[in-house]
């Protein structure tokens, strides 16, 4: 009766888990189909794609002139 019971309890664990992955994929399972389209990629179109480069100095940068003309403008008045 004890093992019957274990061994429900283990079915069931084991099917509650098989449909939570089902219905939430990891996120390498989600991107693997996009990966393998990565290799049909030429060379040419590989290239096309722009760097996006590092713009947190940027608008760090910005955010700053915008703070010293506040400043200025304020000292002005």
């Amino acid at each position: 009766m004890d093992q019957r019971r274990k061994d429900q309890r283990e079915k069931r664990l084991k099917d509650e888990i098989e449909k939570y992955r089902k219905e939430n994929p990891k996120i390498t399972e989600q991107f693997a189909p996009f990966k393998r389209k990565l290799a049909e990629v030429s060379l040419s179109e590989w290239e096309a794609i722009p760097e996006i480069g590092d713009y947190t100095q940027h608008k760090r940068n910005k955010m700053q002139a915008r703070g010293l003309l506040c400043l200025l403008h304020l000292c002005l008045v």
